[in-house]
């Protein structure tokens, strides 16, 4: 292992929930020595240590909004994976939804948040089914939309449970589809960035995401599909031929619909004096003091119907170029539309 492998499993109970969950879930799914295709992983920070040979695919970081929302890999980044780590066998850009791999490519494969980033969900999924030798195994997460409908400028849409085990079961068999990762404040504290030369942030960030795993330990969060922020499923790839012919019968129609320009708008002044209130009582259990202030904030920058990235824009500079919380502010907009503090003025388009 390298340095920075070596110093990385040092603190990994200290990661977000949700990594730790991914990292055990591959230890015990994907066999020693395998090859494991890791789909939009960048840094691939859950299969570090793990006895296998990885291959990162990614797509190039080349846009201003890649840039933003840190999507994509650049060369400095490729440079980076080579240079410290040891079970990184090699980085391909490719589009999963149209994937140029080779068919049974790879012994398993992981996508991490991933699949509500891509506009051919359908395609997407074929193609990662494809790409795996039959039997082998696929762990796939995404947020949770049966907790979190509300999706960011970045996402295309949130899948219910129902939904996702829908949209996967043309092309694996599916082990399982759990809701993982208690939806609470330090889970929101824990994945802020921080920097060793801002050390009281750093012992924030860490002390937060070691309470988040002891919460998203309960079972009620397997259970509980209101209280988990993730979807965590364990798959096996199909063969190609039931690919293929699921392939040609598989409706178009069907597909969970993507967002469109949906627009958000703050309803009546009086509206928001008697819910507001009661919309921040509501708040699962420590999120409350995140999203209020949060919720004040957009309630201030929607003077006029924006779209959700135009308010992340707006919240940016009413914070002084601090980047937002994108997770934070789904759940925020989700709470404050629950109890009518804020409306869509347009459809989704689909």
């Amino acid at each position: 292992m390298t340095p920075y492998e070596i110093a990385r499993r040092a603190v990994a109970p200290f990661m977000p929930a949700l990594e730790g969950e991914v990292a055990a879930l591959l230890a015990e799914a994907v066999p020693r020595g395998a090859t494991l295709l890791d789909v939009g992983g960048r840094k691939s920070p859950y299969t570090i240590g793990l006895p296998v040979l990885v291959t990162v695919s990614e797509l190039p970081r080349e846009s201003e909004h890649q840039h933003q929302h840190n999507l994509g890999l650049d060369d400095a980044g490729v440079a980076a994976l080579r240079r410290t780590r040891s079970n990184v066998a090699g980085v391909v850009f490719d589009d999963m939804s149209c994937s140029a791999l080779g068919a049974a490519s790879f012994d398993a494969a992981v996508a991490v948040e991933v699949i509500e980033h891509v506009d051919d969900d359908e395609g997407f999924v074929r193609n990662l089914a494809r790409v795996v030798r039959p039997g082998g195994p696929v762990v796939l997460t995404t947020p949770n939309g049966d907790a979190r409908p509300v999706h960011g400028a970045d996402h295309r849409r949130h899948y219910r449970r129902d939904q996702l085990i829908k949209l996967v079961t043309p092309y694996f068999e599916v082990v399982f589809v759990r809701y993982a990762v208690a939806m609470t404040d330090n889970r929101l504290v824990g994945m802020r960035s921080f920097s060793p030369r801002h050390p009281t942030d750093v012992f924030e960030v860490m002390r937060a995401n070691v309470q988040s795993r002891r919460e998203s330990a309960d079972p009620d969060v397997r259970r509980n599909r209101g209280a988990a922020a993730n979807l965590v499923a364990l798959l096996r790839a199909k063969s190609p031929e039931v690919v293929a012919a699921a392939a040609a019968t598989v409706s178009k129609s069907e597909r969970v619909p993507s967002g469109g320009p949906v627009r958000w708008a703050r309803r009546s002044e009086w509206v928001h004096r008697v819910v507001m209130g009661d919309a921040m009582l509501a708040a699962p259990g420590g999120e409350r003091r995140t999203l209020q202030g949060l919720a004040a904030a957009i309630w201030v920058v929607l003077e006029e119907p924006l779209t959700v990235e135009e308010l992340t824009d707006e919240l940016r500079d009413l914070t002084d170029g601090v980047e937002p919380d994108h997770d934070a502010i789904d759940e925020a907009l989700r709470l404050m539309e629950d109890h009518g503090v804020i409306e869509r003025v347009e459809g989704r388009s689909s």
